[in-house]
């Protein structure tokens, strides 16, 4: 078997990361900061793939063209 088919079996195992909105509408935001612009809303129960984990803010990607930041308190990290 190939590398590139190690390493496929190994994301499998390990799982992606996922932000589930936990409040009524989140914002994401263009910088881990409540001062930065809002770039978009997102609805409660929607699942964020999660790119990167900071210290009270999580990046996410909300779709393949918009990534932003979310408050860590408004989500819930999980591995699916």
């Amino acid at each position: 078997s190939s590398d590139l088919d190690e390493a496929a079996k190994l994301v499998k195992s390990i799982g992606r990361r996922v932000a589930e909105v936990t409040t009524t509408t989140l914002k994401v935001r263009e910088n881990p900061s409540t001062d930065a612009a809002v770039l978009t809303l997102v609805a409660q129960g929607d699942d964020l793939k999660v790119m990167k984990e900071l210290d009270g803010w999580v990046k996410v990607s909300v779709s393949e063209s918009e990534k932003g930041y979310v408050s860590s308190d408004f989500v819930k990290l999980q591995t699916v």
